[in-house]
């Protein structure tokens, strides 16, 4: 563990099951492993993206204090994915899931390694990223693109995405 602080903006995905109950208990899953979740996005729910499925995402950020370094954050969110029920993937293809954690940004910075990409490196292309992310992090700049999250989303010219009147 490192001993310093980061702030890491988590991206959460479901669309199987009770996709309210999943993200409640993803989030309460990241507290109890010391990723303290500090600021929750609204939901939003967007069709699949890269595959077809049957029911649509609920989509949502968290901004988290925690003390993990990037890879041993991931290592935690691959954990709570299996605990929940999340199958191991077989390809690279998407597939539905119970559950989808990401690290969208870890202390705004480039991060990069076999089996990481800080930032994200689709977070840019998909407004289920980036409307969450906006709402932890208004002012959100993308390290390596240089542009504002408005910017981001002005680009895509994607309003396949809608607020979701729920709360968790």
């Amino acid at each position: 563990m490192q001993n310093k602080t980061a702030t890491a903006i988590i991206g959460l995905g479901t669309n199987l099951g009770d996709k309210c109950e999943n993200l409640r208990l993803a989030i309460f899953h990241l507290n109890l492993c010391g990723i303290a979740v500090v600021k929750q996005s609204k939901l939003y729910q967007t069709p699949p993206w890269g595959f077809e499925a049957k029911d649509d995402f609920y989509n949502m950020a968290v901004q988290a204090i925690t003390k993990l370094s990037p890879e041993q954050l991931l290592v935690e969110l691959k954990a709570i994915e299996l605990r929940m029920g999340r199958q191991v993937k077989s390809t690279q293809d998407y597939s539905s899931r119970i559950i989808d954690l990401d690290i969208l940004d870890y202390n705004m910075a480039n991060f990069k390694t076999p089996d990481l990409e800080i930032p994200h490196k689709h977070m840019h292309e998909r407004n289920f990223a980036l409307f969450p992310l906006k709402d932890v992090n208004q002012n959100y700049v993308h390290p390596n693109l240089g542009l504002h999250v408005d910017q981001l989303i002005a680009s895509l010219n994607d309003n396949l995405i809608t607020v979701v009147n729920k709360t968790l």
